[in-house]
């Protein structure tokens, strides 16, 4: 029942959001333009429910010469280049809550205890990104807690913790450095899972 009302909820709030903030898109855009940012947006193919694929939506934040902008620094770290997500979760493809959508490749090294990440729809925000994971297991063990004990009181409490670090601390990074860490670690798990050195 209340993935039922947990959906409703989500696709009433983002049409009201965009409704809000497409002044703001407008203004972002345009900003992003006149800085040398020829396209403003950046979509790339992420794991959603059931291992499915879904395109996410961004404003792309890197240039063409692979540099970041001030401006845009300051979105990433506030987290404002996700919110065309709000797109996403109006279509179905994300939720407000729930465990980060990751790129494709990780997917590929879950074992069947880390799949239960992908049991529900992918989240603007989630457990792990208002906890204080140090490593990419610690992170998906918040989203299978998350999956196990899904309710209106945990999807508030992570709601409000969200705005407490959007207003008041920035985004951590993650660079292509970051992912490719992880991936390895996720990749040496499934080889040693296959009874590989």
């Amino acid at each position: 029942m209340y993935l039922k009302v947990k959906r409703f909820s989500d696709m009433l709030l983002s049409l009201i959001f965009i409704i809000i903030l497409f002044p703001f898109f407008i203004i972002i855009m345009i900003i992003l333009k006149l800085i040398g940012i020829k396209n403003p947006f950046y979509s790339q193919k992420r794991s959603a429910k059931h291992n499915k694929e879904f395109t996410i939506y961004k404003f792309r934040t890197i240039d063409e010469k692979k540099s970041i902008p001030k401006f845009c620094l300051f979105l990433r770290k506030k987290g404002v280049d996700e919110l065309l997500q709000l797109f996403n979760i109006l279509k179905g493809d994300m939720s407000f809550v729930g465990p980060r959508p990751w790129i494709v490749e990780y997917s590929k090294y879950f074992n069947d205890t880390q799949m239960k990440r992908l049991d529900v729809l992918p989240g603007l925000t989630g457990l792990a990104q208002v906890s204080d994971c140090k490593n990419i297991f610690e992170k998906i063990e918040k989203d299978i807690y998350y999956v196990n004990n899904l309710s209106f009181k945990l999807d508030f409490s992570i709601f409000l913790r969200t705005i407490k670090l959007v207003l008041f601390e920035s985004k951590k990074e993650f660079d292509i450095n970051n992912i490719n860490n992880e991936i390895e670690l996720l990749k040496n798990q499934a080889e040693k899972g296959n009874g590989e050195v």
